[in-house]
């Protein structure tokens, strides 16, 4: 099926969606919607894509793209806050996705910081925030979205680590139905955001999130790990871990993996 037949959508969102991009395959749906942007692309530019040949996650990872059984996607956003509150958009964009995955599957799901989002604790939908911005204005930021829906397998080096909706639930889903309900909890979550600030955001994660506090972690920033135990996220989305030394350090990144 063409994507074009698949995404007939009527969409329920005011800002997010309002320019619609789909495409049947694409190098990288942050690519595509990047360079609409730079273009001049409005606010809730929204690039989907049914396959893609580079997508990429966090830290240069790529991105399996099986060909019609994931959503791709990349929403261009336009924000008018301060560069140093781009990380809390990300766990918004966290929460998001955390509250679409439930209502479509009925499933229980967990953030992993940032926005990873984990069922029976595999990666099944990640989140990509790219931030183009000058020192002390956002021009736009890209928001990259991948959600394994109908996947029945993974390569090797994945098995084990990712999950789908298919596998957790043994149902096939519509990947336009899984959008909807997405681009719903996002323009919700967005807007609150712009609204009221990054406090009902960080409460908001830290309420759906096993990792937001007593968690057994290690932090790999750079070539050694750091373990620790987490004690909360900070009001600019950082996560807050008490090291074996007793010391508390606020991390804005890294790859956190845990160790329970």
């Amino acid at each position: 099926m063409k994507i074009e037949e698949e995404f007939q959508l009527e969409l329920g969102t005011r800002i997010l969606g309002s320019e619609l991009h789909l495409f049947d395959r694409v190098e990288s749906t942050s690519d595509t919607a990047q360079s609409l942007a730079l273009g001049g692309a409005p606010e809730g530019t929204l690039v989907v894509a049914g396959e893609q040949s580079r997508g990429r996650g966090r830290s240069g990872r790529s991105w399996f793209s099986e060909p019609d059984s994931g959503l791709y996607l990349s929403l261009v956003l336009r924000p008018q806050i301060k560069p140093q509150l781009a990380p809390v958009l990300s766990l918004a964009a966290g929460v998001a996705l955390h509250h679409a995955i439930q209502a479509v599957s009925g499933l229980v799901a967990d953030i992993k910081w940032p926005n990873d989002i984990l069922l029976s604790q595999k990666k099944c939908a990640g989140i990509l925030l790219e931030l183009h911005s000058d020192s002390d204005q956002i021009r736009h930021l890209i928001l990259g979205i991948g959600i394994n829906v109908n996947h029945r397998a993974f390569p090797p080096e994945l098995d084990g680590h990712a999950t789908s909706l298919l596998l957790e639930t043994g149902r096939r889903f519509r990947r336009a139905e899984v959008l909807l309900a997405l681009l719903d909890q996002l323009e919700l979550v967005y807007q609150q955001f712009l609204v009221s600030g990054a406090g009902k955001i960080v409460e908001a994660w830290k309420k759906n999130s096993s990792f937001a506090d007593g968690k057994k972690v290690s932090v790999v920033l750079g070539s050694k790990p750091i373990r620790g135990i987490t004690v909360g996220v900070s009001a600019r989305g950082a996560l807050q871990v008490r090291l074996e030394s007793g010391q508390t350090e606020e991390f804005i990144s890294g790859d956190i993996v845990s160790l329970e």
